[in-house]
């Protein structure tokens, strides 16, 4: 579970090398509705011309009905508006779910991060990415 601090912390993390301008953190509300979800991104990142997509978060009701379908593609399609060649993003391996729903997308496997602490657990991660166009 998320601590109570989590929030200012996620909104604070950068990478080396990358300024608070490069980051991008939005709420996801459908219509005039309550939020249902937050996607994080990271501009130039891991190199210039990709945006990292840091964190893509919906809730299980909200899963299964095409929302996620049509916020990545809004994404994608500011991403590509800004200049960006693609997107890359980084999947835990266990989450067989999160790796088929990219995979739909045509995210396709870069590399894999082994040993990376996420909580209290060690994890692989899958690093995807998906060409422009």
């Amino acid at each position: 579970p998320a601590g109570p601090h989590a929030a200012q912390a996620e909104w604070e993390a950068l990478p080396p090398e990358r300024g608070r301008a490069d980051k991008h953190l939005w709420g996801l509300v459908p219509g005039e509705g309550p939020w249902v979800g937050c996607l994080e991104a990271v501009e130039g990142y891991p190199i210039e011309r990709t945006c990292w997509l840091g964190l893509l978060l919906l809730p299980p009701q909200a899963r299964g009905q095409g929302q996620g379908r049509r916020v990545v593609e809004a994404f994608q399609a500011w991403a590509q508006a800004r200049g960006h060649a693609d997107v890359q993003l980084a999947v835990v391996e266990a989450n067989a779910a999160a790796l088929r729903f990219w995979t739909r997308l045509g995210y396709e496997l870069h590399r894999t991060v082994e040993d990376r602490v996420i909580g209290l657990k060690t994890h692989r991660l899958q690093v995807l990415g998906r060409m422009l166009r």
